[in-house]
């Protein structure tokens, strides 16, 4: 959501209590609770569902297909198709819940003596005079991903993240659990169904027949998905397809291909070379809200493509993000399957080992381990400082360990040492067996990616599989129907066919970017190297400064993978320009 009053999307939710009247907030829009006082206070669009029937009033902020006449009957855990928020007060209770993905979080502060939640982190901070916590930053420094749960620390001190899977209760402060994902039972065929209903449908709740729609179309399998999707729900399509190669790349032919199944539509095609260059305007400050960008280095790029999409008529884009995480189940569902079918486990592990070169002894290590989440959890806090090395890479555990880069100071490293192992004393595994674990885990991965790439991006932005109902539906399918190694993406092939065309459906191949990643460290050399020289991470004593200054100089040497140097690039840029803007004030 875009409010166009005020440039930013954001509500605070607060209780029915008499203290909310002395809340102060200049926000663009309010609804007061049934019995009068103010209840919900912020600036949205006209993403926004109503039902009041006496006391009971229920809101859905966010995209969904629900009517107020439903909503006046609905079940409050029942998941929505779309991406939304739901707030109720009831009787005088107020219960507020995100998306079991992530998408839409929700964060919560003591105000007043009441408890007040909100969509946004920043805002309460404001509210509250909350300090950044430097816990937060120490952790933005590990890579390749947070781990659950400590995904959820927030930037700034008593501000607390509700659990993706949890309704908060603003009365008595309490997190309830309203979510279990289903048990891995489906056959493919019958997956395959659901998935093609769960996304048509998330696709057509952000489309308005006839109207133009911006999609991605990559040539992947996911962006493809997509647009066809959009297309079925009478979208007027613009394309968009970035060439990353001087001479035409694999997914820009298969772009091309999966073009001419399209009737009316309008294609953007642009070679990367007449684009800003990663990185490209790193030295610039902008009000990033609420969390650091991940994709900073596509900054540039994607600000162009949005001015040429919002000037074609289109209000949102469609990206086919999430799609490699939530319709494939990662690779420790080797671990599970060799205890339900062992021998249909082998088969798919000496495939793997072929195809993926897992070394043997730490392969027959992963496999034979029986450790609990809270266990390998609490092991990662001792191997934060191991040496990254490709060639040790096997199969996942309970997730690929965590690491810090060689920049990160001793301090950095106890504070992140200390928030795992408190992590660890009471993390619970997501769902049985490190195959489903691992799935939901990565599903929520792509959800807080999804809201971050949303937030940065210069239009709106959705990413229909990263959707609650579309994970539903991936998660229910067994998880060898999900991945194995001779198909790629096997249950979103099967659940496509038909709409997509079949070369599409048939690829296994996929291009990079580290080329253009390299490049644009090149070119930006010098604003990285100022970036550096006044690091927020340095000043708060978490980075090496020179250590971090000779890695964005020479990064082929700084013996990391590129996610480890654009973490911390994403947090020293977002902590600078947040010192800077005015993004945490909740005032339009």
């Amino acid at each position: 959501m875009r409010d166009t009053r005020c440039g930013r999307s954001w509500f605070v939710v607060l209780p029915d209590h008499e203290s909310a009247s002395a809340v102060s907030l200049n926000a663009c829009r309010r609804v007061a609770h049934p019995s009068g006082r103010p209840w919900l206070l912020g600036c949205w669009d006209d993403d926004f569902v109503l039902s009041v029937t006496g006391r009971r009033a229920v809101a859905v902020i966010g995209t969904s297909s629900v009517t107020p006449d439903e909503l006046a009957r609905c079940d409050l855990d029942a998941v929505l198709t779309g991406s939304a928020h739901v707030v109720a007060s009831i009787d005088g209770r107020v219960r507020v819940q995100g998306t079991v993905s992530g998408v839409r979080r929700v964060f919560h502060t003591r105000l007043n003596g009441m408890t007040v939640a909100s969509d946004t982190a920043g805002v309460l901070a404001s509210l509250t005079g909350a300090p950044l916590d430097d816990e937060w930053a120490a952790t933005r420094l590990l890579y390749p991903a947070l781990p659950h749960p400590v995904h959820r620390i927030a930037p700034w001190r008593g501000v607390e993240t509700v659990p993706e899977d949890c309704y908060l209760t603003l009365d008595d402060a309490r997190v309830t659990r309203r979510w279990s994902p289903p048990a891995p039972e489906l056959g493919l065929r019958e997956g395959a169904a659901g998935l093609r209903d769960a996304l048509l449908a998330a696709v057509a709740t952000r489309v308005r027949p006839g109207e133009p729609v911006a999609a991605d179309l990559s040539g992947g399998m996911d962006s493809t998905s997509i647009c066809f999707a959009a297309a079925q729900a009478g979208a007027r399509l613009v394309t968009v397809t970035l060439d990353w190669g001087s001479g035409g790349t694999e997914d820009a032919r298969h772009a091309d291909l999966a073009a001419t199944a399209f009737g009316n539509v309008e294609r953007i095609v642009r070679r990367t070379d007449d684009l800003p260059a990663f990185f490209d305007d790193v030295g610039s400050r902008s009000t990033l809200p609420d969390h650091t960008l991940p994709l900073v280095r596509e900054r540039a790029q994607q600000r162009v493509i949005a001015r040429e999409l919002r000037a074609r008529g289109a209000r949102v884009l469609l990206r086919g993000h999430g799609g490699d995480h939530v319709v494939m189940a990662p690779s420790s569902y080797v671990h599970t399957l060799l205890r339900r079918e062992p021998l249909t486990a082998l088969r798919h592990i000496r495939a793997f080992r072929a195809l993926e070169r897992w070394p043997l002894l730490p392969t027959l290590k992963s496999l034979w381990d029986n450790s609990s989440y809270s266990s390998w959890l609490a092991g990662t806090a001792e191997r934060l400082t191991t040496p990254f090395r490709t060639n040790a890479l096997s199969m996942e555990d309970w997730g690929f360990p965590v690491l810090l880069p060689p920049w990160a100071t001793p301090a950095a490293a106890e504070l992140v040492r200390d928030v795992i192992r408190r992590a660890a004393s009471v993390a619970e595994e997501l769902a049985p067996g490190r195959g489903q674990h691992g799935a939901v885990f990565h599903a929520r991965n792509a959800g807080q990616l999804a809201a971050q790439v949303e937030q940065g991006h210069g239009m709106a932005v959705a990413a229909p599989f990263c959707d609650d109902r579309v994970i539903e539906a991936c998660l229910a399918v067994r998880l060898p129907d999900r991945s194995n190694p001779w198909q790629f993406k096997p249950l979103l092939a099967e659940a496509m066919r038909g709409l997509v065309p079949d070369a599409v459906l048939a690829r296994r191949t996929k291009d990079n970017t580290n080329a253009q990643w390299h490049d644009g460290l090149r070119r930006n050399r010098a604003a990285l190297a100022a970036l550096v020289d006044e690091s927020p991470l340095a000043e708060r004593g978490l980075v090496d400064r020179s250590v971090l200054r000779r890695a964005v100089l020479s990064p082929e040497l700084a013996r990391v993978p590129p996610p480890a140097l654009e973490n911390t690039i994403a947090c020293d840029v977002w902590l600078r320009d947040l010192e800077g803007s005015h993004v945490r004030s909740p005032a339009c």
